[in-house]
Order: C-alpha cells, then sequence, then structure tokens
C-alpha cells in the first residue's frame, strides 16, 4: 500500500512538471516567433545590427526581451519584450546602457533606425 502511494505521487509530480515544462517551451516558441516578425519588419540594414538571443528577465516572469544592438554604437539598442499576458509587442530603446525609453519618447530620435510607416501601423494594430 506504501508503495503504491509512493509511486502515485512520483507520477503526479513527473506529470506536473512535464506539464510545466511543456508550458514554457511552448510560451517561449510563441514570443521568439512574435519578436521576430517585429524585428523582421523593422528597417534594420542588413549586417550593421546584432540580434541577441530571447531571454527571459528574472523580475518579469510573464516577458521574453530580444535586444537588437547597433555593430558600431553597442551601447545604444533596441529592446523588442513579449508581454505573455497581453500576447503584445513593446519597443523601447537604450541609449549609452541608460534607462529604457518607448517610441514616444523624444529620445527615441537619437537612435540611429527610426521606425517606417508600416511598422509603425503594425505596432499600433496589435
Amino acid at each position: 500500500m506504501k508503495n503504491r502511494k509512493t509511486v502515485l505521487v512520483f507520477m503526479v509530480l513527473i506529470m506536473m512538471t512535464a506539464f510545466f515544462a511543456g508550458r514554457h517551451v511552448y510560451y517561449r516558441h510563441q514570443a521568439e516567433k512574435k519578436l521576430d516578425e517585429f524585428i523582421a519588419a523593422y528597417p534594420f540594414p542588413k549586417g550593421k545590427v546584432t540580434i541577441d538571443k530571447l531571454y527571459q528577465p528574472m523580475k518579469e516572469a510573464h516577458a521574453y526581451v530580444k535586444e537588437v544592438h547597433i555593430n558600431r554604437k553597442p551601447d545604444n539598442y533596441y529592446v523588442f519584450s513579449y508581454s505573455r499576458d497581453d500576447r503584445k509587442v513593446d519597443l523601447s530603446g537604450v541609449l549609452d546602457h541608460g534607462e529604457w525609453f518607448g517610441m514616444d519618447d523624444a529620445l527615441y530620435q537619437k537612435l540611429d533606425y527610426q521606425p517606417s510607416q508600416e511598422f509603425i501601423k503594425k505596432y499600433k494594430h496589435q
């Protein structure tokens, strides 16, 4: 009897682990696909930027982030983040490793590559 309970508890733990691991992989894939779609739509010149790997910030468990660094100015970069809760991509900019600022901020104009009208339309209607 005790052996059956142990096996049952062990099986439940395995199923829960598989469920949460599968859910994480699904959400990560969904976020990466959406972020890659928006990065491809942004008018970055080929060979002038470096795209970092997808990561999940420790402070925001429901978000995934990809950074796009300008090759000749590595301290200035774009931050594309995907929120799992509202399923939207947010775009921020960073100058000289400072604070993040949104597309509507005046500092965004100081970044090298500005969004096209097509990108802005796609961004606003997500």
